[in-house]
C-alpha cells in the first residue's frame, strides 16, 4: 500500500512540477528546486520499497514495477531545467550545471502518505 501512495505522491509532485501553478520557476527558484529534490527523494522511496516487494511479493513486483519504472524515467530537472538562483543564494555550480546552493535545502525527510 505504502508504493501505491507513494505513486500517487509522486504524480501530485509531478503534475505541480509540470503545471507550475505558482509561477516558482520564476517567483520563488529557490522553492521551485527543492520541489524537484523532493521528486528525486520520492523516486528514491520507490526505488526502496520495490526492492523490498521483489523480494516479498514477486506478483506486487510485477503488477508495481512498470509504474515504478515510468516514474524512475521522468527527470525532473528536464522539464525547466534548475531555477536559477540569485548569485547571493549559491556557491557556484557542479559540473552538471547544478547550483550548489550556500546552505542545504531546510527539508524535512516528510513520509510518503501512508507511511
Amino acid at each position: 500500500m505504502k508504493t501505491v501512495n507513494g505513486l500517487s505522491e509522486f504524480n501530485s509532485k509531478k503534475t505541480d512540477l509540470e503545471q507550475d501553478p505558482y509561477h516558482l520557476y520564476e517567483n520563488d527558484p529557490q522553492q521551485y528546486n527543492e520541489h524537484v529534490f523532493r521528486i528525486r527523494q520520492v523516486q528514491a522511496k520507490l526505488n526502496e520499497r520495490m526492492a523490498r516487494i521483489r523480494v516479498s511479493s514477486p506478483e506486487a513486483a510485477d503488477y508495481l514495477g512498470s509504474y515504478v519504472m515510468e516514474a524512475n524515467e521522468f527527470n525532473p530537472v528536464s522539464v525547466r531545467g534548475w531555477a536559477s538562483l540569485p548569485r547571493w543564494m549559491t556557491a557556484g555550480f557542479t559540473e552538471d550545471g547544478e547550483p550548489i546552493p550556500l546552505a542545504e535545502p531546510a527539508i524535512v525527510d516528510e513520509p510518503i502518505v501512508g507511511e
